[in-house]
């Protein structure tokens, strides 16, 4: 069986301009346009979330940041309404999270 390095194994032979210029266009083959939220999907992320603060309930927050989604789970702690951000807790951490970063709720 043939172990191949893929694309290391000419980075030895190639200028360090494209090696650059290989690494930015991974980066960007990787980056993902931020969403567009529209009124009712923005209405139904404050439903979920004022259900989710009333009732304690566990939710599930994705959040776009840097071209990069991701998830956080746990239970909200609280709203912080003069930094604009939602305290989130699970069993081991608690994570800040901007309001303006969040995507989606789900209960």
């Amino acid at each position: 069986m043939h172990n191949d390095r893929g694309s290391i194994k000419w980075t030895s032979m190639m200028l360090p301009e494209h090696v650059s210029a290989i690494q930015k266009m991974w980066k960007e083959d990787t980056y993902q346009p931020p969403p567009s939220l529209d009124e009712q999907e923005l209405e139904l992320l404050n439903e979920n979330l004022e259900k989710a603060i009333d009732e304690e309930l566990k939710v599930k927050i994705i959040r776009y940041s840097n071209g990069k989604y991701s998830s956080y789970e746990g239970s909200v702690e609280r709203y912080e309404a003069i930094k604009k951000e939602l305290i989130i807790r699970n069993s081991s951490q608690s994570f800040n999270l901007p309001l303006h970063q969040i995507v989606d709720i789900r209960i």
